[in-house]
């Protein structure tokens, strides 16, 4: 077979799946010293059975990244936990653009090899396929670089993900919950009448969130360092299709945080509506 086209350059992260996030988050960051930069949390991907997550990436050094799965509601022992093991736990490879990430598709698929379709997941794009022992393997571009604002929305996201682990609330509902009061407390924001609140981290991943809510004229819209505030006195509602949105993108578009209950979450329609009452506590 002739040369790869174009180089890896290095790993961009390692991912493994952790079943206790209170004990892990502070074995890294704080007894190894490395610290967190950016969190994902969705709602499954979208896919049926598939357990919601929060996805925390570690700086190791060198431009590389140790990254934990936590899927809320799995067990370690649990029928399931061996499947998402299995999926979760990657090596992902860099690459420089989106010319070299599909010309190693095209290489892959060539030497039939089952590669999927790009995949965009925030601030990366990636491919995935296997190597011939079955172990997952990732190549991956940066959309754009690491900014200080994730790592401040990443924080914030680890604190609620913790507070909700340790008082056995564990759900990414109660979590994004967690984390709007945190968002909330950061940017004084606490004397606000909505009885719905969504928050949107000020990035172009999320930009077509917050240009949805724009156009709706019963939304307000607040912007403040890291975050964009929605609130509403009803239902907040964005459709997908006004969005453009790929599906991992939009399953994630409470990471920011929000305020009421989740009436409807699948692929096509978000709508947040006002609650009788919050898990969060203060």
């Amino acid at each position: 077979m002739k040369p790869p086209p174009c180089k890896l350059r290095g790993i961009h992260h390692s991912a493994f799946v952790m079943w206790d996030p209170v004990k892990t988050v502070p074995f890294y960051r704080d007894l190894l010293g490395f610290p967190i930069i950016h969190v994902i949390t969705a709602k499954g991907w979208g896919q049926g059975g598939h357990a919601d997550f929060a996805h925390v990436f570690f700086d190791v050094g060198n431009k590389t990244c140790l990254a934990f799965f936590y899927y809320f509601g799995v067990p370690p022992r649990d029928e399931r936990s061996k499947t998402f093991v299995e999926n979760g736990r990657h090596t992902a490879f860099n690459v420089a653009s989106r010319r070299e990430l599909l010309a190693w598709r095209n290489r892959l698929i060539q030497a039939q090899v089952n590669v999927s379709p790009p995949v965009r997941h925030e601030l990366v794009e990636s491919i995935y396929f296997t190597d011939p022992n079955g172990y997952p393997l990732e190549i991956t571009r940066a959309i754009r670089p690491m900014a200080r604002k994730d790592a401040v929305d990443a924080a914030l996201t680890v604190r609620g993900l913790l507070e909700s682990v340790t008082i056995g609330a564990n759900s990414a509902e109660d979590m994004w919950r967690r984390k709007a009061r945190l968002v909330s407390r950061m940017n004084e924001s606490k004397g606000r009448k909505a009885n719905t609140t969504l928050y949107i981290l000020d990035m172009p991943e999320f930009a077509p969130m917050v240009e949805a809510a724009r156009k709706q004229s019963k939304l307000s819209l607040t912007h403040h360092k890291t975050h964009f505030e929605v609130n509403a006195e009803g239902a907040i509602e964005i459709k997908r299709s006004v969005t453009g949105l790929g599906r991992a993108v939009w399953f994630g578009a409470l990471t920011g945080g929000f305020v009421g209950t989740i009436e409807r979450f699948d692929d096509s329609v978000l709508r947040i509506v006002p609650a009788r009452k919050t898990s969060a506590s203060g």
